[in-house]
């Protein structure tokens, strides 16, 4: 078995992986300061919207095509829609113009259907079903083509020539491990720490795996870290985050497990560090991503030409409804090379709503809105979609 060979790179004594490999200039990995706690400047966050090109659309919807948008998450795979709905476990697949095409719902106990709905991924024309002990194969009518039996608990993307690249917590060796088509084995990289194996909150990955804007890499982000990571033929970092004050201390596991444990409750019920990213996406212009705080919730946009961080803290109005909160984006599509998320219906009505009674010609300010009868919108509905490019 080939394994990765690594050196160390530790900010918080935690640091997993880099390639084996000395750094280059061109690998460096880049600093992200990323100060939550400052006020965002508005002018920065003016420029950022006026910028934002956007357009909505709702999704069928219909007495048996209903998803809950709370539990659901959106996927662009080509030209189509995927909406996986973990209340229901059903997969709902839309056209471009948000209609409905069919439902693949393979919910059950038989060696061809899933127990449970983990996320999914795509390659050549497959749906790649995430099971709690194996990855179901589906075809986009939900026929079924294939189980392969590899464990998962976190995120997985599968390449185009078949190989799965899988994450997991630190209860196991490795955090990132690579199979081929069949489940056998070709890498495991990111080795977790003897201490954190221990420790009993450790967590999976949830929306930490995508792949890189060159479509030969994957970026990834582990718990108890404050590191991206891009996996290419070797694990490397590739850029270190620093969040000023609630950057975790470099000594935050040099206690005992009880210790840690202890200080992990109380720290993490009061917001004191960021201990994980979600909903990390990299593109070749922008990183956005949740430090998953309670309060405030914040977005992060991080503007790599400019090296510029944008928090969603100042959005207001209709802007706050789109892109506020935990709100970030689900996904980007590289060929449109736009964002792209669920949007509540309720939500939109009422943000629309609020928008005519200030201002009879908000379609002026507001051109994506152009178009839309808030009036005949059903509250009821499913989400609409949003899609935006950032220039």
């Amino acid at each position: 078995m080939k394994t990765f060979k690594f050196y160390n790179i530790f900010l918080l004594a935690l640091l997993l992986i880099s390639c084996g490999k000395e750094t280059t200039k061109e690998n460096k990995p880049q600093l992200l300061v990323v100060d939550l706690m400052a006020d965002p400047d508005k002018k920065v966050v003016n420029d950022f919207l006026n910028r934002m090109k956007i357009r909505l659309m709702p999704l069928e919807t219909g007495d048996d095509l209903l998803f809950n948008g709370k539990n659901s998450h959106l996927y662009v795979y080509k030209n189509e829609l995927f909406v996986a709905d973990g209340g229901q476990n059903i997969i709902f697949r839309y056209d471009h113009s948000g209609k409905l095409i069919n439902k693949i719902n393979r919910l059950g106990q038989g060696p061809e259907e899933y127990i449970y709905l983990g996320n999914i991924a795509f390659a050549n024309d497959l749906l790649y079903v995430r099971d709690k002990a194996k990855l179901q194969v589906y075809d986009f009518e939900g026929k079924y083509v294939r189980t392969i039996p590899i464990v998962a608990n976190g995120d997985i993307a599968v390449r185009e020539d078949g190989a799965i690249v899988a994450l997991s917590n630190y209860k196991n060796p490795y955090q990132v491990t690579v199979y081929d088509e069949n489940g056998n084995k070709i890498y495991e990289g990111a080795p977790s720490l003897e201490k954190l194996k221990q420790f009993k909150y450790s967590r999976s990955n949830h929306y930490t795996l995508r792949k890189s804007e060159t479509g030969k890499g994957y970026y990834f982000t582990n718990y108890f870290d404050s590191h991206i990571y891009l996996l290419e033929d070797t694990v490397r970092v590739f850029a270190t985050l620093d969040f000023k004050e609630k950057s975790i201390p470099a000594d935050y596991l040099s206690g005992t497990i009880n210790e840690i444990s202890k200080n992990w409750e109380k720290d993490q019920s009061n917001d004191k560090f960021i201990f994980e990213l979600s909903d990390l996406i990299i593109t070749k212009d922008w990183i956005t991503f949740c430090p998953p705080l309670r309060e405030p919730k914040i977005g992060v946009y991080y503007d790599r030409k400019n090296d510029i961080c944008i928090t969603n803290k100042a959005f207001e109005g209709i802007y706050n409804v789109l892109l506020g909160g935990y709100d970030v984006p689900d996904g980007f599509n590289f060929s449109s090379e736009e964002f792209y998320k669920l949007v509540n219906t309720a939500a939109l009505k009422e943000a629309i709503t609020e928008l005519e009674q200030d201002d009879p010609n908000y379609q002026e300010n507001y051109p994506f809105l152009k178009g839309i009868d808030y009036q005949t919108i059903d509250e009821e509905a499913n989400d609409w979609v949003m899609f935006f490019s950032l220039n």
